[in-house]
């Protein structure tokens, strides 16, 4: 009930606005053609003639003009939609407006809960750090991409970070990328390589195992390979670093 009180008022606000530009529009005419042509009569159609010369002689005025008439349009279409159409068209839009608001409430509430698993999921993380490679704008961007993802596919490994259980969700997520589909390299490559950025700070062997799994399903990926050499060079592994780095 009061949804369709609210929906009212806001309805009658509109008609009423529209009404007010729609006068508003007519008195800046009405006051331009007796500033120009006096008491001249309106059906006269020089009177109106020398009125729109006087208006377009100046560009303030021509602007004023324009803007006139488009608070007239606006206020003419405004108290046209609220007065002649139909009470069911007239419900049908406030309807459409509503499931608008709600589905838009609904969808910043499911963002508010991904961020703050997001979130949990980073700090989580973040409690492994120390025996991987340093981190860089580039690694911790592709950590947050890899953790977003775990975030939308959830299940057992984001189950067990949010658990606090950070070690353990890792490696249930290296068991479910060996267990997953073999049929496309390049998605599996993919999932290797968010693992090796999860792991990039954590795990310099982890995280050599996971991007060089990436690099034999996908050996043309840049980003790789690049990680591969800084891992490399983390590790002491110079050959397989000026490898990765050719």
């Amino acid at each position: 009930m009061a949804g369709g009180v609210a929906q009212r008022s806001v309805w009658d606000r509109v008609r009423r606005a529209g009404w007010l530009l729609v006068l508003a529009a007519g008195g800046v005419v009405l006051t331009g053609y007796f500033v120009v042509n006096g008491a001249r009569p309106p059906v006269d159609p020089l009177s109106w003639a020398s009125w729109v010369a006087w208006w377009t002689a100046d560009p303030r005025s021509a602007l004023s003009l324009i803007v006139s008439s488009g608070l007239g349009v606006f206020g003419a279409a405004a108290s046209y939609f609220q007065i002649f159409l139909s009470d069911a068209a007239r419900q049908n839009m406030e309807t459409i407006v509503c499931a608008v608001a709600v589905e838009g409430s609904a969808s910043a509430a499911r963002d508010a809960v991904t961020d703050a698993k997001l979130n949990q999921v980073l700090v989580q993380l973040a409690r492994l750090e120390g025996g991987g490679a340093p981190v860089t704008a580039e690694s911790t961007a592709s950590a947050t991409a890899a953790a977003t993802r775990l975030v939308a596919d959830g299940g057992e490994p984001l189950r067990l970070i949010l658990a606090g259980r950070p070690a353990d969700g890792l490696a249930a997520l290296r068991a479910a990328i060996v267990a997953g589909d073999r049929s496309h390299d390049a998605a599996r490559a993919a999932r290797w390589r968010e693992l090796g950025a999860l792991t990039y700070a954590i795990s310099v062997r982890d995280a050599i195992d996971a991007y060089e799994e990436a690099a034999r399903l996908d050996p043309r990926d840049f980003a790789t390979q690049l990680y591969l050499a800084r891992l490399y060079a983390r590790a002491g592994r110079t050959a397989d670093r000026a490898a990765a780095a050719e």
